[in-house]
Parts: C-alpha cells; sequence; structure tokens
C-alpha cells in the first residue's frame, strides 16, 4: 500500500512529507519548498503523513472571488486590485516565505494597511510599536485580518498595544478561519511569534506576539 501511494505522489508530483524521528521530512519532489505545517495530515499503514492536495471546490470558490473583483475593477473599484493582489499572495504564501527580521515600526504598517478600508468606526491607540519582523510578512498579516474582520464584520474596530502584543477587537464578528487566516499563523510562526483568536463581550480578539518588541 505505502509503495501506490508512492507511486501516486510521484505522479501527481504533490507535495508531501512523511514523519521521520519527530520531524516532517520532504518526500516529494520540490516538496521542500513548502511548509508542512500547512498540509494536510494523512496516515498510511501506521505511518504520518502531511500532504497537500488539490482542492477542486476550493479553486471553483477562488475563482468565483476572482471574477468579481475583475468585475470592480471594471467599474473603477481601486480597492479591488489590492483585494485581487492579496488573493493571489495568499496562494504563493502557501510556498515557505523566505523572511528577514529586521526592527519595524508595526504601527507605522498597520497605519498604511488600515487606510485601504473605510471602517463605519476605528479606534487606534499604536503610535509606536517597534518589533522584529519581515516587513513583506507583517504587511500581509495585517491585510488578511483585515481583510477578514472587514469582509465579515464591517462593524466597529479598535486597534491597541497590550504587555507586548498588538490587539485587533472586532465587534460583531463570528470566528472565520479560512485561507487567509492559515497565511497569518504561518506567517507570525516564521517570524518566531504567535497569533491567536479568542471571542470576548461580543466581539473578536486577534492577538499577535512577537519575540521581540519595544515599546
Amino acid at each position: 500500500m505505502e509503495e501506490v501511494y508512492k507511486k501516486l505522489i510521484e505522479l501527481l508530483k504533490t507535495p508531501v512529507f512523511e514523519e521521520r524521528d519527530g520531524k516532517w521530512q520532504p518526500l516529494s519532489e520540490g516538496a521542500s519548498d513548502f511548509d508542512p505545517e500547512l498540509a494536510r495530515p494523512v496516515k498510511v499503514d501506521g505511518k504520518a503523513f502531511r500532504v497537500f492536495d488539490i482542492d477542486i471546490g476550493h479553486l471553483r470558490g477562488v475563482f468565483h472571488d476572482i471574477r468579481i473583483l475583475i468585475q470592480r475593477l471594471e467599474a473603477g473599484c481601486e480597492k479591488a486590485l489590492v483585494e485581487l493582489k492579496g488573493l493571489v499572495e495568499d496562494f504563493l504564501r502557501f510556498e515557505k516565505p523566505e523572511l528577514v527580521l529586521d526592527w519595524i515600526d508595526a504601527c507605522e504598517v498597520l497605519r498604511s494597511v488600515l487606510a485601504l478600508y473605510e471602517w463605519k468606526g476605528k479606534e487606534v491607540s499604536c503610535d509606536a510599536f517597534m518589533v522584529r519582523a519581515d516587513v513583506q510578512g507583517l504587511y500581509r498579516v495585517f491585510l488578511n485580518i483585515l481583510d477578514n474582520a472587514y469582509r465579515h464584520s464591517g462593524g466597529r474596530i479598535k486597534v491597541f498595544v497590550q504587555s507586548g502584543k498588538l490587539v485587533f477587537e472586532v465587534e460583531g464578528q463570528s470566528i472565520r478561519e479560512g485561507e487567509g487566516i492559515k497565511v497569518v499563523r504561518n506567517l507570525m510562526k516564521g517570524m518566531g511569534g504567535e497569533f491567536l483568536i479568542e471571542t470576548r463581550d461580543g466581539s473578536i480578539m486577534y492577538s499577535l506576539h512577537f519575540p521581540e518588541v519595544e515599546e
């Protein structure tokens, strides 16, 4: 059974990892370019693997979103171009990101992303918050969090620094973890940080913890 499975992997060119000595090791050609934490866990003959699947249903949904964004672009909506770029970047970020960590003012990056959205009400208490992060990765983290919150809520949002964490509080939103949030988790992990989501008094709290900060 295992040999048949390996042959299918070879034919399909699917990125696959197998567990050896407590670590995920690339099994198929080119798999080392991908992050095994984003792959689906499977077992074959009692052995643990992680596999990247091609989900046709998901792809159909993605192309439906692309078609809508193209229509909005044709109608002159500039914001649709940002969203379309973000959708493409989300797919590209499934590859293992090459992150370059440096001291960055997270609040400055945040302000540039917040400017893309027309919130009904926003309260930002973030003047300066220096963190060790990758600037492009951090921009993508903020864009994905805000896009997820905006599309599924559009209500009031508060952003503040608390105990070394950058916190997004969004009113009236249920927890929805799509591909964009998976990318956020992957990027924060790659930068040595942590991403948490919790509910509190009818709001969703997105918390970003960075290993090195200067408040």
